[in-house]
């Protein structure tokens, strides 16, 4: 586990995150923003907070010693905001030409930190697909990029037509146990609020 390392270059290979030359194994957490509307994640937004974020020296290849060592793609379509496109694509012809799209805009915004693009195995280019799910030990990608979790689901949003999900933590301390043991490299705790 990575606590309080200084990351001023992170690049990777198809094992692991390099942070400053060295492989890392990345354990971490994060919390759900709350959703919102398509127009407040086009690209006049999205170029907008990056922005802001180089102008606070935010990312880690700045030489501030800044927090972020990776960038994610919100991609979002129809009447929905959402970042795993790969499930719509067979549905909607265009599907694979946005993902494009949308790698290649967040490659523009030359953070110089890996992009990743959730539930997206072939994600373009750079950007590096990820794995959301309550088990991601067999996910795939299309190239030689880093096995990464960006979802372990250890529940669910309630909601009245569906089951109340329930995950003992031995189920997930397994699942993250076999997805490092087939070569995973990031495991992300996914917390809904």
């Amino acid at each position: 586990m990575m606590v309080g390392v200084a990351a001023e270059n992170v690049t990777y290979d198809g094992r692991s995150l390099f942070i400053n030359g060295r492989r890392h194994l990345i354990i971490s957490g994060s919390i759900h923003y709350p959703r919102s509307t398509p127009e407040y994640y086009m690209e006049k937004f999205m170029t907008y907070i990056v922005n802001l974020m180089k102008q606070e020296k935010l990312f880690a290849s700045q030489g501030e010693k800044g927090p972020i060592i990776m960038t994610q793609v919100k991609a979002y379509k129809l009447a929905f905001v959402e970042n795993e496109f790969e499930y719509l694509e067979q549905i909607y012809p265009e599907g694979k030409n946005y993902v494009n799209w949308a790698g290649e805009m967040a490659i523009s915004q030359h953070t110089s930190v890996p992009w990743i693009m959730c539930g997206e195995s072939d994600a373009p280019g750079p950007v590096i697909g990820t794995c959301n799910d309550f088990y991601c030990d067999d996910f795939q990608l299309a190239s030689d990029k880093p096995k990464i979790w960006t979802e372990n689901w250890t529940g669910w949003l309630p909601t009245y037509w569906a089951p109340k999900y329930h995950r003992p933590s031995r189920d997930s301390a397994f699942a993250v146990a076999r997805f490092f043991q087939k070569g995973g490299s990031v495991v992300n705790y996914y917390m809904v609020i």
